[in-house]
């Protein structure tokens, strides 16, 4: 709208708009007045009021009372679904998730998104068959995706979110380097950072907490760390893991299970401290009825999940000891 109609609204009494809506069904100030449960003279006044802002005298008189002019007939229908249109923004209905249309755009890392994706859609097509998700491969900018509307939810371990960003903790998991059994280092006795060094390693390039720790670290002790391969994707970085030349970071929580599976093994040398895992949505949505149900979903999969992975990584150490 324009500057101009904005600042007739606010010089109009849009009240006006119900005592008309009331006038034009009644026909009558009196029935009118007690619709609205005003007096009769508070109405007179309203009528008085708009037939100078519309240059019309709305009701005339008739043979048994009185009727409405050629310009109140016209303008009844689309006041009455202009103030229905107003109702439905002042007080939506129920959110029902078994009638709501919408789209959702989410991220995370695509091993994780592996494992909850058929739980996911279990649930959607159960309770909200109607809604449209999106995966978008992790990105480097997650907080400007989610500033600029191109992500609605972000799962991750990451640091320093902008204020109009809301986080909500999730869990921690620990790090650990990790190589293929065949590779040098997996054989090798009391293994130091140095060690680390000498090799070969792939780095998880979305943005995000750890690699940047895992630079630090290495600068710390005076270190080059080197990186050959960069992986935006956790399932290629795995595989790439296999062939026995590389180093990664993972986290031990979330890949234990799998990593013991894909015949790889984790090297007894420190490593980071332990990440928070957060999941992230832009202040917008904070109160979007239909984002708020995805979220709750979103983080009981995400518990089950999780409860499910220490199950597997209990049985993977009852099976490695």
């Amino acid at each position: 709208m324009l500057s101009s109609d904005l600042l007739f609204l606010q010089q109009t009494d849009v009240n006006l708009l119900v005592a008309l809506a009331a006038l034009l069904d009644e026909k009558q100030v009196g029935k009118a007045a007690d619709r609205l449960n005003l007096t009769q003279p508070a109405m007179s006044q309203r009528l008085a009021k708009l037939r100078l802002l519309l240059d019309d005298p709305i009701l005339v008189r008739a043979p048994g009372g009185f009727a409405l002019t050629d310009k109140a007939k016209g303008l009844q229908p689309h006041l009455t679904k202009s103030l229905l249109l107003a109702q439905n923004i002042l007080q939506p209905a129920t959110f029902d998730p078994a009638t709501t249309q919408g789209m959702i755009r989410f991220t995370t890392m695509d091993f994780a998104a592996t494992r909850l994706t058929q739980s996911l859609f279990d649930s959607l097509l159960e309770f909200a068959p109607n809604i449209e998700l999106e995966f978008v491969r992790r990105p480097k900018n997650i907080f400007e995706k989610l500033e600029n509307g191109e992500l609605d939810l972000a799962l991750g371990g990451m640091v320093d979110a902008p204020p109009n960003i809301h986080a909500r903790h999730i869990s921690n998991d620990s790090y650990r380097f990790v190589v293929a059994k065949h590779h040098p280092l997996a054989a090798k006795n009391k293994i130091t950072l140095a060690d680390t060094a000498n090799y070969s390693h792939i780095r998880y390039t979305p943005t995000g907490a750890v690699e940047p720790m895992v630079d630090a670290l290495y600068k710390k002790h005076k270190l080059q760390r080197r990186v050959t391969f960069h992986s935006s994707s956790m399932v290629v970085l795995l595989e790439g893991l296999k062939a026995g030349k590389h180093i990664a970071v993972l986290p031990w929580q979330l890949t234990q299970a799998e990593v013991h599976k894909l015949n790889m093994v984790p090297l007894d040398v420190p490593c980071i401290e332990p990440v928070d895992l957060m999941l992230y949505w832009h202040a917008r949505s904070h109160k979007d009825p239909l984002h708020i149900w995805f979220r709750q979903l979103w983080l009981e999969l995400l518990k089950t999940s999780i409860n499910d992975i220490e199950a597997a990584n209990t049985r993977y150490k009852k099976t490695s000891n």
